[in-house]
C-alpha cells in the first residue's frame, strides 16, 4: 500500500538579495520620488519660485513749497546734501511789486495828511513836540527805504535776466553793464537808507529817555494814529524782507526745483527732501489671492541682493485691488492689479527707500 508523501507547509525561504531586489523595484522609486519632490518643493518655495507677495520700500518724502509769490534770491543747498530740520534752504524775496507800491503810496499819503492836519501843540512840552516830529521823520524814512527795496529787487531781477541774455550772446555787453550798474546803485541807496534809519531810531530812543514822569504818561491821539500806521508799515516791511525758508524735516536733498533769480508762485515746489531710512514696505498680494493675512501677522522682508531678512508686521490691508507699482510689474505688462498691504519694518532694518524686496508670509 502506497504512502502519501508528507507536505511541508513552511514557506520557502527567500534569499535576502531577492528581498532587497524586490524592495528596490517596488518601493525605493516611490521613496526617492517623494524625497526628491520634498527637497525640490522646499528649494522652489525658498529660492526659485516667485513669492505670492512682493513689495517696495517706502521712505518719507518732504517738499518745501513757496508760502507766497516771490523771487528766489539765493539757493543755500544742493542735491545729496544732508540737512536738519530748521536749516535754511533758500532765500525768497517778495514779487508783489505793484500791490506793495500801491500800499506804500497810500500809507505815505495818510502819514502826510496826519502831519499837515495835526492839532496845535497846546499844553505839550518841547520834548513831546520834538518826539512827534521825529516819529514822523522815522515813518517817512521807513517808507523811502521800502520804496528803495522794491526798486532794488526789480533791478536785481532785471540784472539776472540781462545776464542770461548776455550769456546767450543776445545782447551787447554795454546793456548788460548798464543793468549791473543800476542794480549796484540801488543796493547802495538801500544801505544808505538803512544807516539813516538806524540814526533816527537812536535819536528817537534818546529823546524818549529824556521824558519826565509827567511826559511819559502823555499819549496824544496823533501818536495813537501814527502807531497804527507804523503797524501797517511793519507788515509791508516784513513782505519786503528777504525770507529764509527752513527745512521742514531731517533728510537728504533729492531735487532743487528752482535756481537763483527764478520766480516761484505760491504753493510751487522748491526743494524735495528724502528720508535716509525706510518708513514702511508697501507690499502687494498677487493674484490668485488665497488666504488673506490678518493685521498683526508677521511677514519676512527679504533683501535678496544683500541676503538679509527682517521680520515685518502687517499694519493695514487695502480694501480693494489696485495697480501695482511699476517696478514690481512683470516685463511687458502695462497694468497688474494686486491687494496692497502696509508692512511696518524694524527701525534698524538696512533697507533703502525705493528698493524692491521679496515678502514671505
Amino acid at each position: 500500500m502506497n504512502q502519501k508523501p508528507k507536505i511541508d507547509n513552511q514557506p520557502v525561504p527567500v534569499h535576502p538579495s531577492r528581498r532587497w531586489r524586490e524592495f528596490r523595484v517596488r518601493f525605493l522609486p516611490i521613496l526617492v520620488f517623494v524625497g526628491v519632490a520634498g527637497i525640490v518643493g522646499h528649494l522652489w518655495q525658498g529660492h526659485v519660485a516667485p513669492t505670492q507677495m512682493s513689495g517696495i520700500v517706502v521712505g518719507h518724502q518732504h517738499e518745501l513749497r513757496s508760502p507766497r509769490p516771490g523771487m528766489v534770491a539765493q539757493v543755500l543747498t544742493q542735491p545729496f546734501q544732508r540737512v536738519a530740520i530748521g536749516d535754511p534752504l533758500l532765500i525768497l524775496v517778495s514779487h508783489q511789486d505793484e500791490q506793495l507800491r500801491a500800499e506804500i503810496a497810500v500809507l505815505e499819503a495818510e502819514i502826510a495828511s496826519l502831519r499837515v492836519n495835526r492839532a496845535p501843540a497846546i499844553g505839550l512840552s518841547r520834548n513831546q513836540i520834538d518826539y512827534e516830529d521825529l516819529r514822523f521823520e522815522v515813518m517817512t524814512a521807513r517808507i523811502r527805504l521800502a520804496e528803495d527795496q522794491l526798486e532794488m529787487q526789480r533791478l536785481m531781477r532785471e540784472a539776472h535776466r540781462q545776464q542770461s541774455l548776455f550769456d546767450l550772446e543776445l545782447i551787447a555787453e554795454s546793456a548788460y553793464d548798464e543793468a549791473i550798474t543800476q542794480r549796484d546803485r540801488a543796493m547802495i541807496r538801500v544801505e544808505e537808507g538803512e544807516q539813516m534809519l538806524d540814526e533816527l531810531d537812536a535819536r528817537l530812543t534818546q529823546l524818549r529817555g529824556a521824558f519826565s514822569a509827567e511826559d511819559d504818561v502823555f499819549e496824544s491821539a496823533l501818536l495813537a494814529a501814527v502807531r497804527v500806521k507804523e503797524e501797517q508799515l511793519a507788515v509791508i516791511e516784513t513782505q519786503l524782507r528777504p525770507w529764509p525758508l527752513p527745512s521742514p524735516a531731517d533728510g537728504v536733498v533729492a531735487k532743487v526745483h528752482v535756481s537763483a533769480g527764478g520766480y516761484a508762485g505760491q504753493g510751487d515746489p522748491l526743494i524735495t527732501l528724502h528720508d535716509e531710512t525706510a518708513d514702511h514696505v508697501l507690499g502687494y498680494i498677487d493674484q490668485p489671492i488665497g488666504a488673506i493675512p490678518e493685521r498683526g501677522s508677521e511677514v519676512g522682508v527679504i533683501a535678496t541682493a544683500r541676503r538679509t531678512q527682517y521680520t515685518g508686521v502687517i499694519a493695514d490691508i487695502g480694501p480693494q485691488l489696485v495697480p501695482k507699482h511699476e517696478m514690481l510689474m512683470r516685463p511687458g505688462v502695462s497694468a497688474e492689479y494686486a491687494l496692497p498691504v502696509r508692512i511696518e519694518v524694524p527701525p534698524d532694518a538696512l533697507l533703502y527707500p525705493g528698493e524692491r524686496v521679496h515678502l514671505r508670509l
